[in-house]
């Protein structure tokens, strides 16, 4: 992300910051949707004891997602939003949250690297930041970068709202990597999510 593009995203969430729950205060005004959004997320996640990087982690709901389902492995938070992280490491002081953006973390390797709600925002980003988000991810996992996005098959376009053409997107994902790609559509309208393995664990 570019400053400016920063600078947008943390305002959006600045202007949320005292809402009352911690779905409100990242966007979600419907705890139901984010959860899952998440939920498909982990079924592609194959181990419970793995080492996971959550990228727009926000304030660490995907944590206590992941510890629902018995999560016992390695967890690291990355946003670029620091009141965000702040509120993170209060609720979760025993894992790591990081006030950065996944490109400026230089030496971290993980098992999957997973991305929920981050590409939804318009902060005024084009393909080719996600397509650089998605190659930082894939390069640093070691199993599965696994992501969702909201498609161009809308029946209406709100303001704010970043869509993404999946079909666009899963061309350049073959070409680009030459690794299995599964795709889940249809959970949430319009909604995908996608994961790029380099294992089939």
């Amino acid at each position: 992300m570019r400053p400016e593009q920063i600078t947008k995203n943390n305002a959006k969430y600045y202007a949320m910051s005292e809402l009352a729950a911690p779905n409100e205060r990242v966007g979600y005004g419907d705890v139901t949707r984010q959860y899952r959004r998440f939920s498909e997320i982990t079924y592609f996640v194959g181990d419970m004891s793995s080492s996971v990087i959550d990228v727009g982690c926000g304030n660490g709901e995907m944590y206590q997602h992941l510890l629902s389902l018995g999560f016992d492995g390695s967890y690291i938070g990355v946003d670029v939003n620091q009141p965000l992280i702040s509120e993170a490491r209060q609720r979760f002081p025993e894992v790591t949250f990081e006030c950065a953006q996944l490109a400026d973390l230089s030496e971290i390797v993980c098992d999957y690297t997973l991305l929920s709600g981050a590409f939804n925002f318009d902060y005024g980003q084009s393909l080719d930041d996600i397509k650089d988000t998605i190659r930082r991810m894939v390069d640093v996992s070691n199993r599965k970068a696994i992501f969702n996005g909201i498609g161009t098959n809308v029946n209406r376009v709100d303001e704010g709202t970043f869509y993404i053409d999946l079909w666009e997107l899963c061309e350049w994902l073959e070409r680009e990597f030459s690794l299995p790609i599964e795709v889940r559509h249809g959970f949430i309208a319009c909604n995908f999510t996608v994961s790029v393995s380099k294992t089939m664990a």
